[in-house]
C-alpha cells in the first residue's frame, strides 16, 4: 500500500513523532482559524516542506491525496447547489478540506504507523484503543490483498467483460471478502487464545528517534508562521 510504503522512503521517518504531531496540530489550527488565503498558504507550505525536507515526490504525494480531494470537490459542488452559500462558500469549503487533508497526508507520508502507535502509548492513550488501531491497520492490508487476489482471478476469467458479468463478479467479490474477514477473525482469536493472550499486545519498542535542531526549526517555524498569519487575517 502506498500509505505504508511512503513513510519508509521519507527523510523525516526518523524524526521524533512528537515533533510531527505538534506540527500537525499547529497547521490544523491555522487551517480552521484562518480563511481561504491562509488555507492556500498552508497548502503551499506543506508541498514545499514535502519537497525540501522529506524528499518525496510531489506526484506521489498528490496520488495519495487525490481520492480525498475528489471527495472534497464533490462535497463542495453538493453544498453549492443544495444551499445558498454560493460559489465563494463552496470554494472556501474546498480550500479548507484540501489544506486539512494535505496536513494529515503529510503526517501519514512521513511517519511510520508503528511510530504513531508508540506516541499514543507515551501520551497515555488507553491500551484498548491502541490495540484496536493495530488490528484495523493489520486488516486493511489483509482486505487489500484479498481484493487484489479476487480481482485478478475474475479478470483472468473475463469476469468484467459485460455489465451483467461485472455485477455478478462484484457480488462474488463482496461475498469472498466477508468470508475472508470472518475466517481471519476466527484464526486470530484461536491464535491469541493458544498463546495465553491477556488482553494486551506486547511489542519490543526501540525509541531511537532524532530531533535535529535545524530540521525541527525548518519544520516548525513555517507552521508557527501560518498560525500567526491565521490569527492576523480575518476568516472572510
Amino acid at each position: 500500500m502506498l500509505a505504508d510504503r511512503l513513510p519508509y522512503e521519507s527523510r523525516l521517518r526518523g524524526l521524533h513523532p512528537g515533533v510531527k504531531a505538534v506540527w500537525s496540530l499547529a497547521m490544523l489550527a491555522a487551517v480552521f482559524a484562518g480563511g481561504p488565503v491562509v488555507q492556500g498558504v498552508v497548502l503551499s507550505v506543506v508541498l514545499l516542506q514535502l519537497l525540501l525536507l522529506s524528499g518525496l515526490s510531489a506526484v506521489t504525494f498528490l496520488g495519495l491525496l487525490a481520492p480525498v480531494l475528489l471527495f472534497g470537490l464533490l462535497g463542495a459542488l453538493v453544498v453549492r447547489f443544495s444551499s445558498g452559500v454560493g460559489w465563494w462558500g463552496a470554494l472556501s469549503l474546498l480550500a479548507r478540506v484540501s489544506s486539512a487533508s494535505a496536513v494529515f497526508a503529510f503526517l501519514a507520508a512521513n511517519t511510520p504507523f508503528v511510530h504513531l502507535l508508540w506516541l499514543m502509548g507515551r501520551l497515555g492513550v488507553p491500551d484498548l484503543l491502541v490495540e484496536v488501531f493495530e488490528l484495523v491497520y493489520r486488516y486493511l492490508f489483509l482486505l487489500s490483498q484479498t481484493v487484489d487476489a479476487v480481482k485478478l482471478a475474475q479478470d483472468s476469467r473475463l469476469g468484467f467483460s459485460s455489465f451483467s458479468c461485472s455485477l455478478r463478479s462484484l457480488s462474488f467479490a463482496v461475498g469472498a471478502m466477508l468470508r475472508k474477514v470472518f475466517l481471519s477473525l476466527r484464526e486470530a482469536s484461536m491464535a491469541l487464545e493458544s498463546r495465553n493472550f491477556d488482553g494486551r499486545f506486547a511489542f519490543l519498542t526501540r525509541a531511537d528517534f532524532r530531533a535535529e535542531p535545524l530540521l525541527v526549526a525548518a519544520l516548525m517555524l513555517p507552521a508557527l508562521g501560518c498560525l500567526f498569519l491565521a490569527l492576523l487575517l480575518p476568516q472572510g
